[in-house]
Order: C-alpha cells, then structure tokens, then sequence
C-alpha cells in the first residue's frame, strides 16, 4: 500500500514565522493550529519535523519515504511552500 501525508513542517513553519512581520505572523497562527473555530474537526495534535515525520513512518514499516512539493488546498494561500511537509511511503 502506499501513504500520502501532507502537514505542516514545524521546523521550516517556525522560521517562517520568526522571519515574518506582524501581519505575517498573524496569518500563520491557522496554519500552526489549524481552524478549530470554523470546524471542531480542523486542529492539529501534533506538528512534525521531517525528520521525525519520516523516521516514524520507517519505525512502523514504511519504505521509500521521500518528500513531494506540497499540494493540498492549503498551499495555495501561502508564497512560501516549504511551511508544508508532504511525504509518501510504501509497506
């Protein structure tokens, strides 16, 4: 089988959000905890780093994790495409 997971990627979220102005940083807090206040289901529990994104996935037994360019719906309101983990694997 195989899996696609798209999430933030906490640490290149983090820089971005250092790196932003006041309005940036505004707009990133949905992206951090997602938008729990429109629907109770849009939260994240977690946030991941690519690395441990990837090496959980080989712990459980996924092979061949490579990272994709993101390309959820949710990239499109963001210029920087690296606040976005998307990876796939194989078991």
């Amino acid at each position: 089988g195989k899996i696609r997971i798209e999430t933030p990627d906490f640490l290149e979220s983090c820089r971005e959000f250092v790196n932003s102005d006041l309005n940036g940083r505004w707009k990133l807090y949905g992206h951090f905890f997602s938008t729990a206040w429109v629907n109770s289901g849009l939260i994240h529990k977690f946030l991941f780093t690519e690395t441990e994104l990837v090496g959980m996935m080989q712990n459980v037994g996924f092979r061949n994790v490579m990272r994709l360019p993101a390309d959820s719906g949710y990239v499109w309101q963001h210029t920087n495409k690296n606040i976005f983990l998307n990876v796939e694997a194989t078991k």
